[in-house]
């Protein structure tokens, strides 16, 4: 009943309020229209999701989660772009009787992203196992672009590795040389990845060089020294050793001679 529909549209607003990555839920029936809405208290007649991609691979017969494109919102209330996690609903016999969606807000990783992205280079995404682009820190000119099917993150992701490190010699959103590791998220078809500017890795190892140089070279050439000292001090007493070891055999060999004679 009516009642009914507003009870769940306040407990599906309230989800929302509590998980800032989430731009809105959806309940939807057969025929593309919204039942129920954390965007709207009342869902607009003419609303429809029939040509949406989330929509109509259910309908097709899809029965797991599925996640969409970047999607650019057609109503103002929606705001910035969004990619939708979404499951079929079944009815009682098993057909399809519409659609449970969620929207989700690609700025909350990419502002996850920046705090934790200070290196010079530093590049962080979520890419669907297709090359779509779900998410990325720097923030992208074109949310539609994805890896090339050539490249070679994407032949990677195409054989099926759930995790890989390796170096990009030059990549295809910058063309930028990075040090690169992705890993794929247990149970969906999306992949975390995160890359540093191998200029920075070697900038890094050689400062870091270097403040181990500025305090132990003197150390090391201290600790040299004082090796020098005593390797020079037990030359002398092997030295004088020998030459006494040598006297004393002369003088019994002279006692041997004078016995003699």
């Amino acid at each position: 009943g009516e009642g009914d529909g507003l009870l769940v549209d306040c407990g599906v607003k309230r989800i929302v309020e509590a998980l800032p990555q989430l731009r809105g839920i959806f309940l939807i029936d057969r025929d593309s229209r919204p039942l129920v809405s954390s965007q709207f208290a009342q869902v607009p007649t003419d609303f429809s999701v029939h040509d949406r991609s989330f929509f109509n691979v259910h309908m097709s017969g899809h029965s797991g989660t599925h996640i969409s494109d970047s999607l650019t919102p057609r109503l103002t209330t929606l705001g910035t772009p969004f990619f939708v996690l979404s499951r079929r609903r079944p009815s009682a016999d098993g057909s399809f009787n519409g659609v449970a969606a969620v929207a989700v807000l690609p700025r909350y990783f990419e502002e996850f992203y920046a705090l934790i992205g200070r290196s010079p280079g530093s590049l962080y995404a979520l890419v669907r196992d297709d090359g779509k682009l779900l998410a990325r820190y720097p923030e992208p000119p074109d949310r539609q672009q994805g890896l090339a099917p050539g490249s070679g993150l994407h032949k990677v992701v195409a054989q099926g590795w759930e995790r890989v490190i390796y170096t990009i010699p030059r990549s295809e959103f910058d063309e930028v040389e990075r040090r690169v590791g992705y890993r794929k998220l247990e149970g969906f078809p999306v992949y975390v990845i995160a890359g540093i500017d191998s200029s920075a890795i070697r900038s890094g190892w050689f400062a870091t060089m270097a403040s181990h140089l500025i305090f132990g070279l003197p150390a090391t050439l201290l600790l040299l020294m004082i090796i020098g000292v005593a390797l020079r001090r037990t030359r002398r007493l092997y030295a004088e050793a020998e030459r006494r070891e040598a006297a004393e055999a002369a003088l019994r060999q002279a006692q041997r001679l004078e016995a003699i004679g």
